[in-house]
């Protein structure tokens, strides 16, 4: 993720962190870009994402749940584990120490303007398709997107979903932006069951992506 947020700095204007945690990756895109949006769902952690990005004056804070569609409530339930452990409320019951709260939805393209693509990482603890179902303007604009495929989906869910868009490209990231043309190619990158793996994914028009590409 690092290498990609150096490699887009100051090509376009704006980052966006989606499922932003306590702003680990907000404060450091804070200074390559003109203005960062940060999104996140959980009240306790969305209050340390506000104390960790107090004074950073390009930086903007939503706490929202990012989804298909704005303006819904969604109920889900923080497990006393981690934060990580999210998941939606009717998903399965709530257990000792979890708690359920509600939060209002967005969808990505509410959240970027129209206009020059963003740079976008997607972190949203198993809403990804609905996220990027809600991202076709911004994508279409040349968003070039940070998102997860975890080991224990041998499926490649989200990734499949993304290659359903013949004019989409699938990257692995190393030391260059390695191709991923098919599902078969990224369940062989995911070689450990419990990690979650960053690809990056964007059409193939799209300048931002030639301009990452350029920079690694």
């Amino acid at each position: 993720v690092a290498r990609v947020l150096r490699a887009a700095a100051h090509a376009m204007p704006l980052f966006c962190d989606l499922g932003a945690n306590k702003g680990y990756w907000t404060t450091r895109a804070a200074p390559l870009f003109d203005r960062v949006i940060a999104v996140e769902a959980a009240q306790s952690t969305f209050r340390d994402l506000k104390d960790n990005v107090g004074g950073l004056d390009n930086v903007t804070l939503h706490r929202a749940a990012i989804h298909a569609h704005s303006g819904e409530v969604m109920r889900f339930v923080n497990t006393h584990l981690s934060h990580a452990s999210a998941r939606l409320d009717e998903d399965t019951p709530t257990g000792a120490g979890d708690w359920v709260e509600e939060v209002d939805t967005i969808v990505i393209d509410d959240l970027v303007p129209g206009g020059p693509p963003a740079l976008i990482k997607l972190d949203v603890e198993g809403a990804e398709i609905a996220a990027i179902d809600g991202a076709a303007r911004a994508l279409a604009d040349g968003a070039v997107l940070i998102y997860e495929d975890h080991g224990n989906d041998p499926a490649c869910t989200v990734s499949a979903h993304l290659l359903e868009d013949p004019a989409m490209r699938l990257f692995a990231i190393e030391d260059a932006l390695v191709p991923m043309p098919d599902v078969a190619t990224i369940r062989a990158r995911k070689t450990d069951p419990g990690t979650g793996y960053n690809f990056l994914a964007a059409r193939e028009d799209s300048p931002l992506l030639d301009r990452v590409a350029q920079g690694f």
